[in-house]
């Protein structure tokens, strides 16, 4: 078992023992032999605690926090009742078979009832409130986490996409087109623009449309093919209608990137791009050529940066797999892309 599983474990052991213990020492009115009343309340703890983990494990998750208050206004009372009934019938058989016939009597009638049902409903209650309690600070957790990688995330794309060779490269190819194809020169130029635009305003955002960060990427490529035109065969293929999904930003370019850091080698590299859309599914193979000697190279900050704000954007909603062959390198990533 997990730490983080044992620490859970370890708080519903002691929830439960507190609770035990506070009823048997309210019981002390009733009955003044404090572990008989102990052992008591851990029998009637056995017969509601599933349906108090019903509640909070499936029914609070499901419907709760999804705001679906009818359903589960309605939900909640069947199990509320069934507790009840458990409860009720635990306490008759309990308290006959000890001979208690005094305390099997005071809860038959209606006041019984109204007891149970109070100190359930109380249970409930506090366990909803501790569960929410719990949810909030796991939610505030991965908040700031997110915040953090994103910040880091920020501060590693400035590094890599401001170097000033990034600059020098791109501002170099754009120089010697204006002097062979002006026409070409002024296309690069706004293409290397609006890279630098998006790299720069949408990488602070949490989301970005996924028609932007498509077009930025197709940019980038189109530079690329540009500068590397003579020894780069690069094949992409992007979906037409993305519709008014969005996307976290630079996920998808710090692969392409990778791709092109990693895959070229003498006498001529590949780098091939496919992206599509199926059923809010985004799924991305990128495959590139690769030399033996830069499998040692690979990885880096970039791709366990891109890594982690995977797993706190889309935690349980991607999958990535590398795959490092003998002459290519290729990752397939899917994203749910829908809550």
């Amino acid at each position: 078992m997990s730490k983080s599983g044992s620490s859970k474990v370890r708080y519903h052991v002691i929830f439960w023992l507190t609770y035990i213990i506070l009823w048997s020492s309210r019981d002390l009115v009733y009955h003044s032999d404090m572990v008989s009343n102990i052992w008591l309340n851990f029998v009637f703890a056995l017969s509601v605690a599933p349906f108090v983990y019903l509640n909070i494990l499936i029914l609070v998750p499901r419907f709760l926090l999804r705001k679906k208050w009818s359903l589960y206004v309605f939900c909640f009372g069947i199990v509320f009742i069934m507790m009840l009934a458990i409860r009720y019938y635990t306490c008759q058989f309990v308290f006959q078979k000890i001979g208690a016939f005094d305390a099997a009597e005071r809860f038959s009638g209606g006041e019984g009832f109204v007891i149970l049902a109070s100190e359930n409903m109380i249970l409930m209650m506090i366990t909803i409130a501790l569960f929410l309690i719990q949810e909030f600070f796991i939610k505030e957790r991965y908040a700031h986490q997110l915040e953090q990688k994103n910040v880091e995330s920020e501060l590693n794309l400035l590094k890599s996409q401001l170097q000033p060779h990034f600059l020098f490269n791109n501002l170099n190819t754009i120089y010697f087109l204006m002097e062979t194809n002006p026409i070409l020169a002024k296309e690069v130029m706004l293409q290397f623009s609006d890279v630098l635009s998006h790299q720069l305003y949408n990488a602070k955002k949490d989301y970005v449309s996924l028609k932007e960060e498509l077009e930025s990427l197709e940019n980038f490529l189109k530079i690329q093919q540009v500068r590397h035109e003579d020894f780069l065969d690069l094949k992409y293929s992007f979906p037409e209608n993305v519709g008014s999904q969005q996307i976290a930003p630079m996920i998808l370019l710090t692969f392409v990137e990778n791709a092109f850091k990693h895959g070229q080698k003498e006498g001529g590299y590949f780098v091939h791009v496919c992206l599509k859309i199926e059923a809010n599914v985004l799924h991305l193979r990128v495959v590139n050529s690769m030399e033996e000697k830069q499998k040692n190279a690979l990885g880096g900050v970039g791709l366990d940066n891109v890594r982690r704000r995977l797993a706190l954007i889309y935690p349980d909603r991607h999958t990535l797999a590398i795959k490092v062959d003998k002459d290519n390198y290729s990752v397939d990533l899917t994203i749910q892309l829908d809550l």
